[in-house]
């Protein structure tokens, strides 16, 4: 996701040429099903984890919103590169 995100601020900073939706499109469409994903993840896998195993569901949920935060990070980096001139 990372990658795609970055090639695409690259594709339409530097190279200025009208292709820049064609490789943001696909990298947005990644990074918001990663993050439904891990989203998804936390709601309904990590509770059976903490049933079974408390410490082992405690620290995959510690984990996944780890996971999260770091994703929602890269898009906020994204969208400040993407506006910095």
């Amino acid at each position: 996701t990372g990658a795609l995100i970055t090639a695409s601020v690259w594709v339409i900073k530097n190279l200025k040429s009208g292709g820049g939706l064609a490789v943001l499109a696909p990298a947005l469409t990644l990074w918001l099903t990663v993050t439904a994903a891990l989203v998804w993840y936390m709601i309904k896998v990590v509770p059976d984890f903490v049933s079974l195993n408390a410490v082992q569901g405690a620290a995959l949920g510690t984990i996944i919103v780890a996971m999260i935060g770091l994703n929602l990070l890269l898009f906020a980096d994204f969208v400040i590169r993407l506006r910095k001139e």
